[in-house]
């Protein structure tokens, strides 16, 4: 629980995307999933004969301060953190380029983010809350088996 919220884990690896690192991670969700087709037969019967792995999901929850607290170092200045993880974070988006994803369990490379979410009232206070979704991007290449 204190990893997620504070961000830090036994690895020494911090939750970000791209190049923003958040300050506290609410929540992940790590989706992968298969899906099997199905063929009906003339007498009813439906045949099950292949699998495929279909892209990765990740949903990130998380927070970026304008003063996020450092252990070992005090209180950063302040600043409009918030304001730039903002746009940094819009623009990711809007630019559909392939990002790497670092997470407590897993580094996710080549993946975009296909919805973005800033939910924002009287208790937000001088933090950016967000909901980004990520799906993973495999390109086709003829060598590729």
């Amino acid at each position: 629980m204190l990893e997620l919220l504070f961000n830090t884990f036994d690895n020494n690896r911090r939750v970000s995307i791209g190049a923003i690192t958040l300050d506290a991670t609410i929540r992940e969700q790590h989706q992968f999933s298969n899906t099997v087709t199905e063929n009906p037969l003339e007498d009813g019967s439906i045949v099950t004969d292949h699998v495929f792995s279909n892209p990765y999901l990740l949903l990130i929850e998380g927070e970026i301060t304008d003063s996020p607290v450092q252990f070992f170092s005090g209180l950063q200045g302040i600043s409009e953190r918030r304001i730039e993880a903002f746009e940094q974070l819009v623009s990711l988006r809007d630019g559909k380029d392939l990002l790497t994803v670092v997470t407590g369990y897993k580094v996710y490379n080549d993946v975009v983010i296909t919805n973005l979410t800033f939910p924002r009232d009287q208790t937000t206070g001088k933090r950016l809350q967000f909901s980004a979704e990520f799906m993973q991007v495999r390109k086709y290449s003829p060598h590729q088996r």
